[in-house]
């Protein structure tokens, strides 16, 4: 949510927020990550997607954080990520979540908006308490 806010702060853009069940004591790297990786994809919709319809869900399933952040933007064809520098910013998230042994994707197609997701893992104490 603190994410969120800096964003609608920042770009007087809406974003929908949706969380459910999340744990108060996640770890402080999950914590950096998970805000790192929604300010990022927040600022991906604003550039690209012209800040259409911005949305960010996180969820606990099967032991994980799951974040979700899409918009109703452009889209485009995942293909062409690669290690491009036009691209640095999908690269770095994709780095970040999978340093903690997380997983990353990006759904895309061109016309149809984009969606990151990324999964954290739990440790077996976070996933019991909040």
């Amino acid at each position: 949510e603190h994410a969120a806010q800096a964003h609608r702060r920042r770009t007087r853009s809406a974003v929908e927020v949706s969380t459910s069940g999340l744990p108060m004591d996640v770890s402080l790297p999950t914590k950096i990550a998970i805000y790192r990786i929604i300010q990022e994809a927040l600022q991906n919709a604003w550039r690209h997607a012209d800040g259409k319809e911005q949305r960010v869900s996180a969820v606990v399933r099967t032991g994980a954080v799951v974040i979700e952040v899409s918009d109703g933007g452009p889209g485009f064809d995942v293909g062409t990520i690669g290690d491009s520098e036009h691209h640095l910013g999908l690269v770095g998230m994709r780095e970040r979540v999978e340093s903690l042994g997380g997983e990353f994707r990006i759904e895309s197609e061109p016309a149809r908006g984009t969606q990151v997701i990324a999964s954290l893992p739990l440790r077996p104490t976070e996933e019991n308490h909040g």
